[in-house]
């Protein structure tokens, strides 16, 4: 079968719409079957979180605690992986309550169709989950179909230590102090760019416009962009020309995407 190439898509194919935790409409966020849903609605890609249990294995799961997500309670790292799996993450679907099992990072990718894109997030600051991800990302043989990205620095530099043949994505959310000052935050994001020399920047989408897409496009790195979910700012993230827009409404976001890009070429993802 076909296999996805992350780092080559054709420019003519952006952007990609990407299944921000699946599709959670239909089941639990971060499982197997939120991503399966996601990609027979059309989805190019899933984005996905990933902590470590105790026992530093990495599992899928957003939030630090068990507690929103899931029939579980406390951290995510105050139990082993053998313990997660007995917990089983629960949403509210058509007033039906859902479970499903938390998946392990390598359930995921072995899960996930080779044809879509999958954009892993780090979360926390557990300084071994870096190794984690390599290691598994490795043991799947899947560097060509998956982009880590992160909003810590530290920790994607560690994992380009490990990794040189995964791409990487940096963060950048709106909460960055520096964004009050448009020279400090444009200053901030060169800095960024050149010591970490991500291959992806993705900026929240109320921050990007035509300057910081220039300035992308002089070190020559790509910009994606998340959680866009309305008919606007979807609209505008497609014409300011975005590769990757990450979404909760993949229905809406392809259709948008379809007007104004006719999907001919996307053959591939049929």
């Amino acid at each position: 079968m076909w296999t996805v190439d992350t780092r080559q898509i054709d420019r003519s194919l952006w952007p990609l719409i990407i299944a921000h935790r699946g599709d959670s409409t239909s089941a639990p966020e971060n499982t197997l079957a939120a991503f399966q849903s996601a990609l027979n609605l059309g989805a190019h890609g899933i984005e996905l979180d990933v902590r470590l249990s105790s026992d530093g294995v990495p599992i899928v799961i957003h939030d630090e605690t068990l507690d929103r997500t899931t029939n579980g309670s406390g951290p995510v790292s105050s139990f082993t992986i053998k313990q997660l799996k007995l917990i089983k993450a629960s949403n509210q679907v058509r007033h039906s309550l859902v479970y499903e099992r938390l998946p392990t990072l390598e359930e995921a990718i072995r899960s996930i169709d080779t044809r879509a894109e999958i954009i892993i997030e780090m979360k926390g600051n557990d300084p071994m989950l870096a190794n984690s991800v390599a290691e598994t990302i490795a043991q799947c043989r899947a560097h060509q179909r998956c982009m880590v990205i992160s909003f810590d620095h530290s920790m994607l530099k560690q994992f380009q230590k490990l990794d040189t043949s995964t791409l990487i994505g940096y963060l950048i959310d709106t909460r960055d102090a520096c964004l009050m000052d448009r020279q400090c935050y444009i200053k901030s994001l060169e800095n960024i760019i050149l010591t970490l020399q991500p291959s992806f920047v993705l900026p929240h989408y109320s921050l990007l416009n035509d300057n910081l897409m220039d300035l992308a496009a002089q070190f020559a790195v790509t910009v994606g962009t998340w959680t866009v979910d309305k008919n606007s700012p979807i609209t505008r993230m497609i014409n300011l020309g975005v590769s990757r827009l990450i979404t909760n409404n993949i229905e809406l976001a392809l259709s948008i995407r379809n007007k104004i890009k006719p999907p001919e070429k996307e053959t591939r993802w049929t």
